[in-house]
């Protein structure tokens, strides 16, 4: 990559695109850390809270516990893709900075 042309880093764009892997590796690492230290020992939780309901109580019980759960699960969904979208612009407005922070490095150098 250093030996490449400067026409080649003022009309490629280099500072955005090597931003580009290193978020997206910090994204696989949270989703991976996210699934194995919370989804799951959620999910053990609740089918032994739902054992433990239909056991002790009456088959309504875990109706009810379910249907909170899908609500809370399709609250959260939501507000994730919304945050989401903020978080896409903001990322897409740093990518774009950075961009303009190689091109004036690479001019200010010649």
């Amino acid at each position: 990559m250093h030996q490449l042309s400067l026409r080649f880093h003022l009309e490629r764009k280099t500072g955005g695109l090597t931003r580009v892997p290193r978020t997206r590796a910090q994204r696989i690492e949270t989703i991976v850390r996210m699934v194995i230290m919370q989804l799951v020992p959620t999910i053990i939780e609740l089918a032994l809270i739902l054992v433990v309901l239909l056991y002790q109580f009456d088959w309504r019980y875990v109706v009810v516990i379910l249907a909170v759960v899908a609500l809370y699960m399709a609250f959260t969904y939501q507000a994730t893709e919304w945050r989401i979208n903020i978080r896409r612009r903001m990322n897409d407005s740093d990518t774009d900075a950075n961009v303009k922070r190689s091109i004036r490095c690479s001019t200010t150098r010649r």
